[in-house]
């Protein structure tokens, strides 16, 4: 996105409307990152199960750790592009990648030392399962820069219309 033919007023009603939605993503991986916690660490006669098809162990990392990648790529990412606008920079594609990269250095090794925990608490240890939760990540990721990118545009279409 081109900033440069934004006023500094502009900018900060963007910069404004970003932040006023931050706390959200936060509070939301949080909350991931406890319910992932203790759905991964409870005893097997407590977990949860959906074993109605086969490797639905597999969707069910995928599915928990996708929820988390959205959250933490939003949390992330919102830091940035108000970063860069305080700067009074541009933004392209380029803001997609830092958010990328701090959450697989969140989420995958939470992944990895869960699973090594997991030995300890009488569950197996299962390589397919980090695969399993780092594509998760990633597919979060993926809908968290398309639900961002729709929505910075809507914001700068409604600060230009001012």
């Amino acid at each position: 996105m081109n900033l440069k033919e934004f006023s500094l007023e502009q900018k900060t009603a963007l910069n404004e409307e970003l932040m006023s939605k931050s706390k959200f993503p936060k509070i939301f991986s949080i909350i991931s990152t406890i319910f992932i916690l203790i759905a991964s660490l409870l005893p097997p006669s407590h977990a949860i199960q959906v074993r109605n098809f086969p490797l639905a162990d597999k969707g069910e990392h995928m599915s928990a750790y996708a929820v988390l990648g959205f959250f933490l790529f939003l949390s992330f990412a919102d830091l940035i592009i108000s970063k860069k606008l305080l700067e009074n920079k541009d933004f392209k594609i380029n803001w997609i990648k830092a958010p990328f990269f701090q959450t697989l250095l969140f989420g995958v090794p939470l992944g990895v030392i869960i699973e090594i925990i997991q030995i300890f608490v009488g569950r197996t240890f299962d390589i397919f399962d980090m695969l399993a939760d780092t594509i998760g990540l990633a597919v979060g990721c993926t809908f968290a820069i398309l639900i961002m990118q729709l929505f910075i545009n809507s914001i700068i279409k409604k600060i230009k219309s001012k």
